[in-house]
């Protein structure tokens, strides 16, 4: 992530040396409760490591960001793909991911 500049993409933060995925799957919905509480726990004691913080939108764990959050993960690039996003798509019909308002006009 590192090598590339933090202008150069959309993706702001490009300081983590790593990512950490933490990906639950089964097939049998008995396993729910065990499996569900495995990943909460993993997730837990992830978060509490000094090197664990920020997001990375494409993980389908943060639903429950607001837009603001979602801005502070482009860090800087916001207001260059809010300009790209009035451009392209100023009505915001892609807005089903995680969302960059259009700029306004």
């Amino acid at each position: 992530m590192s090598r590339v500049g933090t202008t150069e993409t959309a993706f702001g933060d490009r300081s983590a040396r790593y990512l950490l995925s933490i990906d639950g799957n089964w097939l049998d919905p008995a396993e729910d409760d065990a499996n569900i509480r495995w990943v909460r726990n993993a997730y837990g004691e992830a978060v509490r490591l000094r090197a664990a913080s920020g997001t990375y939108l494409n993980f389908g764990g943060d639903a429950d960001l607001d837009d603001a959050d979602r801005a502070r993960a482009w860090g800087r690039n916001v207001e260059r793909l809010r300009r790209v996003k009035r451009t392209y798509d100023p009505e915001n019909r892609f807005r089903l991911n995680p969302n960059i308002p259009p700029a306004e006009s």
